[in-house]
């Protein structure tokens, strides 16, 4: 089972056990985050919302806070 999930203005598929990168959460570590924006339940069936799945919601434990590369742009 799968679903798709909108997060810092981002669409990521997510699946049981799967560790993910997303934008900052304001959430401390070693706790539970739901995501309420589903747009998709896959499985045998897909459940698509409109936009968003009614009553559904995907819980993750936050592992770690912490920074990506710094990002350097230079324009010509």
């Amino acid at each position: 089972m799968y679903a798709i999930i909108e997060t810092g203005g981002k669409q990521v598929k997510v699946e049981v056990g799967q560790k993910i990168y997303v934008e900052k959460l304001d959430v401390a570590v070693d706790v539970n985050y739901t995501f309420d924006k589903v747009l998709l339940i896959g499985d045998k069936q897909a459940k698509v919302g409109s936009p968003y799945v009614k009553d559904a919601s995907v819980v993750a434990k936050v592992v770690k806070q912490g920074l990506s590369k710094k990002l350097r742009v230079f324009k010509y």
